[in-house]
C-alpha cells in the first residue's frame, strides 16, 4: 500500500505536469509568432526568441502552475486566458533568473549553462574582445526582452478592463518589490556589515515569498472573480508558503550539491549569501568560530573542507533544527489560512494543502 506522502506526490505531480504542458504550449505559440516580429530587427531578435523560449520552457514552472491553481480554487472553467497569464509569469521568472545569475556570477542554471554564460561562449566563438562583458550585456538585454514580452502577453488578455487593470497593477507592484529587495540582497553580498535577522526576514518576504506564491495564486483568483476576502486569505497563505519556500531553498542551497541546486556545491557559502542560516549561525558562533567563518563566507576560493565546516557548524549550533521548526510553523499557518478561503472548491484546496506539505519536505 502506498504511503500518504507518496500519494500526495503522485497527485501533485500529475497536476503540475498538466500545467507545465499547457504553459509550454502557450510559450511555444507566443514565441513562434514573436519570431517573425523580432527577426526583422536582426539576427539577435531570432536568437533571443529561441533562447528565451528554451530557457523558460526548461523550468519547473511552479509560478505559472500556481496561476492556474489560483483560478481552479474557485472552479473557473479555463478558457486559455489563465494559460496566457501563466506564460507571462514564467517569462518574468526567466528575466529574474537571468539577472540573478549575472549578479551572482553563476555559470550554471538547472544543470546547464546560464544564459549569460551561453552568450559568453558565443562571444568567444565569434572573436569579441571581452567575452565576459559581452555575455553579461546580452544576458541583461535578453532578460529585459522577457520582461516586456511578459507585459505584452498580459496586455493581450481577453478579460474585463477592471480585471486587466488589477492584474497589471499587481504584477507591476510585486515586480517592483522584487527589484527593491534584490538591491538589498546585492548590498548584503557586498557590504562587510552583517544583516540583521529582521532585514533578512523582510528579504524573504519581498524577494521570494510574495512573488513566488502570493502573486501567482492571487492573479489566478483575480481572473476567476474571487471575492476580496478570499483573495486576501489566499495572499496571506501564499506569503507563508513563499517564505517557507525560501527557507527550504536556503537549506538546499547550503546542504545540497549540483544535483539538487543545479549550481556548484556550496555556492551560497562562497557568495556569502546572508540567509537566516547565515545570520543565526554567526550570532550563535564563538569568537574563534566567527574568525574562521570570516575567512570562508564570501570567499570564492573556499575549498570543500571549509564548506563542510560551515555545514557542520550550522548543525552543531542547532540552527538547522531551529529553522526546521520555523518551517513547520509556517506550513501550519498556511494550512489554517487556506481553510478560511471563502467559496473555494475542495479539489483546488486539496492541491494547495498538498503543495504546502511538499514544500516542507522537498529535497530540491
Amino acid at each position: 500500500m502506498e504511503s500518504a506522502p507518496t500519494l500526495v506526490r503522485a497527485t501533485l505531480t500529475a497536476y503540475l505536469e498538466d500545467a507545465r504542458s499547457g504553459i509550454r504550449q502557450t510559450l511555444g505559440d507566443y514565441f513562434s509568432r514573436k519570431m517573425f516580429d523580432l527577426r526583422g530587427i536582426g539576427a539577435w531578435g531570432s536568437d533571443v526568441a529561441l533562447r528565451l523560449h528554451e530557457f523558460s520552457a526548461g523550468g519547473k514552472m511552479l509560478r505559472g502552475a500556481l496561476v492556474l491553481l489560483g483560478a481552479d480554487i474557485f472552479s473557473r472553467e479555463r478558457d486559455g486566458e489563465e494559460l496566457k497569464l501563466s506564460a507571462a509569469v514564467e517569462l518574468l521568472q526567466s528575466a529574474l533568473l537571468i539577472h540573478d545569475d549575472i549578479m551572482d556570477r553563476d555559470m550554471l542554471r538547472r544543470g546547464a549553462e546560464s544564459v549569460h554564460a551561453q552568450y559568453r561562449r558565443l562571444g568567444a566563438a565569434i572573436g569579441v574582445g571581452e567575452p565576459d562583458r559581452f555575455g553579461e550585456s546580452l544576458g541583461i538585454c535578453a532578460a529585459d526582452v522577457a520582461i516586456f514580452a511578459a507585459f505584452e502577453i498580459v496586455a493581450s488578455l481577453a478579460v474585463p478592463g477592471s480585471i486587466l487593470a488589477a492584474v497589471t497593477a499587481m504584477c507591476s507592484r510585486e515586480m517592483t518589490y522584487v527589484g527593491a529587495a534584490q538591491m538589498q540582497d546585492v548590498t548584503f553580498g557586498h557590504s562587510p556589515r552583517a544583516a540583521s535577522e529582521e532585514e533578512v526576514q523582510r528579504l524573504c518576504r519581498y524577494k521570494t515569498g510574495r512573488y513566488t506564491f502570493s502573486l501567482p495564486l492571487s492573479l489566478g483568483g483575480l481572473l476567476a472573480g474571487a471575492p476580496e476576502r478570499s483573495l486576501e486569505a489566499l495572499s496571506q497563505a501564499g506569503e507563508r508558503m513563499g517564505v517557507l519556500f525560501q527557507l527550504k531553498d536556503d537549506e538546499i542551497g547550503l546542504f545540497g550539491g549540483p544535483g539538487e541546486t543545479g549550481k556548484p556545491g556550496g555556492s551560497d557559502i562562497t557568495e556569502g549569501k546572508q540567509t537566516l542560516y547565515h545570520v543565526r549561525m554567526v550570532r550563535a558562533a564563538s569568537p574563534s568560530q566567527r574568525r574562521r567563518l570570516a575567512r570562508i563566507l564570501g570567499n570564492q576560493g573556499a575549498n570543500d573542507r571549509e564548506i563542510e565546516y560551515v555545514r557542520s557548524l550550522v548543525m552543531e549550533l542547532g540552527v538547522r533544527d531551529e529553522l526546521s521548526a520555523e518551517m513547520t510553523r509556517l506550513a501550519e499557518e498556511a494550512h489554517a489560512l487556506a481553510d478560511t478561503i471563502y467559496d473555494a472548491s475542495s479539489a483546488g484546496l486539496r492541491i494547495v494543502h498538498e503543495i504546502i506539505e511538499y514544500n516542507l519536505r522537498r529535497g530540491r
